[in-house]
C-alpha cells in the first residue's frame, strides 16, 4: 500500500479514437481508483473527454493546434501543472512532447513521462529529439518490441524505458458482457448460426478486405455463418473505406452473411456474442481488443506482428496468421468452427493468459511503482 498520494496529469491531444487515445481514460481511471488525484487534459469534444466523462474523471480542455510547438497551449499547461501543484505529467503521443515537456519544465515538474503506443521507423536522434527525450523522467513501452524501436530510434537510455503491457479490468469487462445474446436478438439470427466478428476502427491497413475474401470460402463449408464488421471510421478523416469494403461485399454477393453495425458503446456485450474474433490487420502495435476477447473465452484469429506476437502463443491460447491471406483465414475460421483443433483448451488457456500478464489492475501497479521511484 503507498503512503504518498500523487497529484497525475494524463495528457492526449489527439481526436482519434484507437486504442491509443483509449488507454489516457483508462489508465487515468485506474490511478484514480487506488488513491490518486488526476486530471486528463484532451480538446474539448475528443472522445477522450466523451470517455473521461463516463468515468466521472475531472477533465480540462486543452488543444494543440498546430502540428507541434502551440505556444499559446504550452502557456496554457504550464499554468495548468503549476495550478494543480502537479507531481507527474504522463503523455501518450509523441508529437504533444512539444507541449507537454517544455510546459513541465517552466511550471518546475520534474517527472515527466511519455507512453508510446506503437513502433515509429522514423530516427529521431537530432539535436532537438535529444534534448526533448532527455529531459524525460523515463518512457514507458506497451510491448517490448516497442521498447526495442524506442532504443533504436531515440537516444532515450535504455534503463529508462519500462515495459507495461496494457491490460483490462478483467472482472469489470466480464460484467458488461453479461448479455451474451445481444446481437442475435437485435439482428434476429437463430441460435444455429456462428458469429464471426472483426471489431475495431475501419481505415486502410485493418485487413477488412481479406476477412470479406475469406466468406464465401466458409460458407462453401459451414454454410451458417454470420460476419459483423464493427466500427466506423473516425470522425472528421473519413476516406470511403466503409463504401469501399460495402461494394466488396456486393461484388461476392455476400450481402446477407455481413452486418455493418457502426460504432457501438457495448462493445464487451457486442464481443460475447461472438464465436470467434479475427484481427487481420497489416500491423498492431498491441491490440486490445485481442485480451478483450480472450478475457471472455474466446477464439481469436489474428495476423502475426510484433504486437500480436506478445500476446498469443499460436496453437496455444490463440492463432497466428499471414496478412493479406484470404484462404488461410477461411481454413482456420473452417478448423475452429468444425473443433478440429482443440478449442476448449485454447480457450482455457487465453483466459489463464489475460488474467496473468494483462490484468490491469496488476500492471497499473506497476506504472504506480514507477512513478513513486
Amino acid at each position: 500500500m503507498h503512503n504518498k498520494i500523487l497529484n497525475i496529469l494524463e495528457i492526449n491531444f489527439s481526436r482519434a479514437w484507437g486504442g491509443l487515445e483509449m488507454q489516457m481514460p483508462i489508465t487515468a481511471r485506474a490511478l484514480g481508483e487506488i488513491g490518486h488525484n488526476v486530471i486528463v487534459v484532451c480538446p474539448e469534444g475528443s472522445q477522450a473527454e466523451k470517455a473521461a466523462k463516463k468515468d466521472n474523471l475531472r477533465i480540462i480542455n486543452l488543444e494543440n493546434r498546430l502540428k507541434y510547438i502551440d505556444l499559446s497551449a504550452i502557456w496554457k499547461l504550464k499554468k495548468i501543472i503549476k495550478e494543480n501543484k502537479i507531481d507527474i505529467v504522463h503523455s501518450h503521443m509523441a508529437k504533444d512532447l512539444w507541449i507537454v515537456i517544455p510546459a513541465g519544465k517552466m511550471a518546475g515538474c520534474k517527472k515527466i513521462y511519455f507512453t508510446r503506443h506503437m513502433e515509429s521507423h522514423y530516427r529521431k536522434k537530432d539535436i532537438f529529439h535529444n534534448v526533448l527525450y532527455r529531459s524525460l523522467a523515463g518512457a514507458i513501452a506497451i510491448t517490448g518490441a516497442i521498447k526495442e524501436s524506442l532504443i533504436d530510434t531515440t537516444h532515450i537510455i535504455p534503463e529508462k524505458i519500462d515495459v507495461i503491457y496494457c491490460g483490462i479490468d478483467v472482472e469489470k469487462f466480464r460484467q458488461k458482457a453479461l448479455h451474451k445474446n445481444i446481437l442475435r436478438k437485435e439482428y434476429n439470427i437463430a441460435e444455429d448460426y456462428y458469429l464471426i466478428g472483426v471489431v475495431g476502427r475501419l481505415q486502410d491497413g485493418k485487413g477488412h478486405e481479406y476477412m470479406l475474401r475469406a466468406i464465401p470460402a466458409i460458407l462453401k463449408n459451414i454454410p451458417k455463418v454470420k460476419i459483423f464488421i464493427v466500427g466506423e471510421e473516425t470522425k472528421g478523416e473519413e476516406k470511403g473505406y466503409r463504401n469501399y469494403l460495402e461494394n466488396i461485399v456486393r461484388e461476392l454477393n455476400i450481402s446477407d452473411d455481413v452486418i455493418f453495425t457502426g460504432f457501438r458503446s457495448d462493445v464487451p456485450a457486442v464481443m460475447n456474442s461472438l464465436d470467434i474474433l479475427i484481427l487481420p490487420s497489416k500491423r498492431e502495435a498491441f491490440g486490445l481488443v485481442i485480451i478483450e476477447a480472450m478475457a471472455l473465452g474466446k477464439i481469436v484469429i489474428a495476423t502475426k506482428s510484433q504486437g500480436t506476437q506478445e500476446i498469443i502463443d499460436d496453437g496455444i491460447d490463440g492463432f497466428l496468421i499471414p496478412y493479406e491471406n484470404s484462404e488461410i483465414i477461411a481454413q482456420k475460421v473452417i478448423d475452429v468452427l468444425s473443433d478440429n483443433i482443440g478449442v476448449d483448451s485454447i480457450r482455457k488457456m487465453a483466459l489463464q493468459k489475460v488474467e496473468e500478464k494483462f490484468d490491469l489492475n496488476k500492471n497499473i501497479k506497476k506504472l504506480e511503482q514507477l512513478f513513486l521511484r
